[in-house]
């Protein structure tokens, strides 16, 4: 709802991104997308991407000053895609 001109008009476009299957490891080409999507936008949120040390991939939907804290606090590395 567009509350900042006092409307109910409703924008929506469907996206589709298709990602490679590398058996069990992601296609970082994907997060490369959807954050472009997410930019272009003009939201000041993006995703942050870190690893569990492991297999496990972990992505957080943050601003970059929530980032930048996030990554004094734990000495974890976000890598930003794009």
């Amino acid at each position: 709802m567009d509350y900042h001109h006092n409307c109910k008009n409703r924008f929506s476009q469907e996206i589709t991104l298709k990602a490679e299957v590398y058996d069990d490891w992601f296609d970082v080409n994907v997060a490369n997308e959807l954050n472009k999507i997410i930019k272009d936008y003009g939201n000041e949120k993006q995703l942050f991407f870190t690893s569990d040390g492991y297999q496990e991939g972990i992505v957080f939907y943050r601003d970059k000053e929530w980032a930048e804290g996030f990554q004094l606090e734990t000495g974890l590395e976000l890598v930003e895609f794009n």
